[in-house]
């Protein structure tokens, strides 16, 4: 395993450390994200995301996705169906 970098966090009164916020942007934590927490065998602390975290992470980009054509599609009469024949087309057509 290799370090990048070290930054040293103190432990709260409740056990908390908290990650630095360049080693969550580099790794996609965010917040909500569940990490499964073990210790090597050399007494290191390792940090994995939990089964199910990618998945849950790519629910919430999609949520978030939906969220936005709502909002931009307020007041107009649009039919799914149409959205899902035309972003299938411009993936047909390979320009994404």
């Amino acid at each position: 395993m290799t370090l990048t970098a070290s930054v040293v966090r103190p432990v709260d009164d409740l056990g908390r450390i908290v990650i630095p916020i360049e080693v969550r942007r580099r790794l996609g934590i965010g917040h909500g994200t569940k990490l499964a927490v073990s210790v090597g065998d050399d007494g290191s602390i390792v940090l994995r995301p939990a089964e199910g975290t990618q998945i849950e992470r790519m629910a919430r980009v999609l949520w978030d996705v939906l969220n936005a054509i709502d909002r931009h599609l307020a007041g107009h009469d649009v039919d799914w169906r149409d959205l899902r024949r035309a972003v299938q087309s411009v993936l047909d057509e390979g320009t994404v």
